[in-house]
């Protein structure tokens, strides 16, 4: 018995590890590495003197049929189309049907305190990209960092993730230890100024004011550390880019510029975005109820592109997420996707108010909030890695991060209220 819960801790950890620091060593191949743990995961759990069932919570439920959903409206496109090999893309949501086991292990494991155990992996694994970023650009000075087995957009936006959850820590600790956890953002910051990963810059402020808001109770203080922390940011990004020579990020600024004065946009990166943008429109009117197939979202935009920005539609997705979803899925894809950013939140607000409630609630909205912001130029839901990320940080956060297992919070979950 013991050594089988022994195995379950050390399941528990190798988790946690893999999905907050190994992602920038594995990179692009976190996502099968996370999908041959859960193999294990779900094998220790069937195994059991007696099996453990997958938890079929509110998120649990939510994933698996949203799975079903995404699954169904691809083989439709695929079928109707006559190409039976797109109907593979649907194993691109499979962490979908996995969250469910997952969760019933993290469950298996929750105590006080655990908040705080996610929130020394998280700065753990950002500092650690920020070293492996500073190694790149000592060692061989790269136009983008772009981290180990990953390009430049993965790493920064992961980084930028564990970053700001890294900040679970000011509401898990007392005294100056939970100072320490301010470093996260920052070396978030850092990394996405060294990849050059404009959607990153896009999303840290509008992730900053959310953190700020949700970690300081007194509005006035919220106000005026939004204010002080904008203008160091400001300092902290023209900083670093002069000293990486970091042409793109003093780019975004411009851009930023343009658009709210309605100075005229000529970042010709910017500008082949706003061609995407749109031609997906346009496309997404061929079939607005199922979209034109996964696989066949650029094609579609093809002949709705300007001559001279035609290659465009070689690349691999629209550079929006919800564009993605729209054109590649049509109307349905766009409701599973607001339907998977609504779930941590919803189950968090439905939870015990433990002792690590409102660092849970932190976690979840954060979660939330940057694959909505890191979203809007570029994609999270739709690839693959980010997929498998949310699944597992979903199921970390609502199970893992509370006091007592569900089944003692379901005897009198109004006793955490007092």
């Amino acid at each position: 018995m013991r050594s089988g819960a022994g195995f379950g801790t050390l399941l528990r950890r190798a988790m946690l590890i893999l999905t907050l620091l190994l992602p920038f060593v594995l990179g692009l191949l976190t996502t099968y590495v996370l999908l041959l743990l859960l193999v294990i995961i779900v094998g220790y759990l069937a195994l059991q003197q007696r099996p453990i069932r997958p938890s079929l919570d509110l998120a649990g439920k939510l994933f698996f049929f949203a799975f079903l959903i995404v699954a169904v409206d691809i083989a439709i496109n695929a079928i109707g189309a006559g190409r039976w090999r797109d109907l593979l893309y649907a194993l691109d949501f499979g962490m979908l049907v996995l969250y469910g086991p997952l969760a019933a292990l993290y469950d298996r494991g929750a105590k006080p305190r655990n908040s705080g155990i996610v929130a020394n992996v998280a700065l753990t694994g950002t500092l650690f990209a920020l070293l492996i970023g500073i190694a790149f650009e000592v060692v061989q000075h790269p136009y983008r960092v772009e981290g180990i087995n990953s390009d430049a957009i993965r790493f920064s936006d992961t980084a930028v993730v564990t970053g700001f959850l890294s900040l679970m820590g000011v509401l898990a600790y007392r005294g100056p230890r939970r100072w320490v956890y301010l470093l996260g953002p920052p070396g978030g910051l850092a990394v996405t100024v060294m990849t050059g990963s404009r959607s990153a810059m896009l999303a840290f402020p509008l992730l900053l004011v959310l953190a700020i808001v949700m970690l300081i109770k007194r509005k006035r203080v919220a106000l005026a550390v939004v204010t002080a922390s904008m203008a160091v940011g400001a300092l902290v990004v023209a900083f670093l880019a002069e000293r990486f020579s970091d042409e793109r990020a003093m780019t975004v600024l411009a851009v930023v510029r343009d658009l709210l004065t309605g100075g005229s946009v000529s970042d010709d990166t910017t500008l082949q975005r706003f061609a995407i943008y749109r031609a997906g429109a346009q496309a997404f009117w061929q079939s607005p109820i199922f979209g034109v197939g996964w696989h066949q979202k650029m094609e579609a935009i093809r002949p709705y592109l300007p001559p001279e920005y035609k290659a465009l539609a070689n690349l691999t997705h629209l550079h929006d997420e919800v564009l993605n979803f729209a054109v590649g899925m049509g109307v349905v894809g766009v409701l599973i996707y607001l339907a998977l950013l609504v779930v941590p939140i919803a189950v968090c607000l439905k939870s015990p108010r433990d002792s690590q409630f409102r660092a849970r609630l932190y976690g979840c909205t954060l979660l939330v909030g940057s694959y909505v912001t890191l979203g809007l130029a570029d994609v999270m839901l739709s690839f693959e890695m980010h997929t498998a990320l949310y699944v597992v940080l979903t199921a970390l956060l609502l199970s893992y991060c509370r006091d007592r297992p569900a089944a003692y919070n379901t005897v009198d979950p109004g006793r955490y209220l007092k």
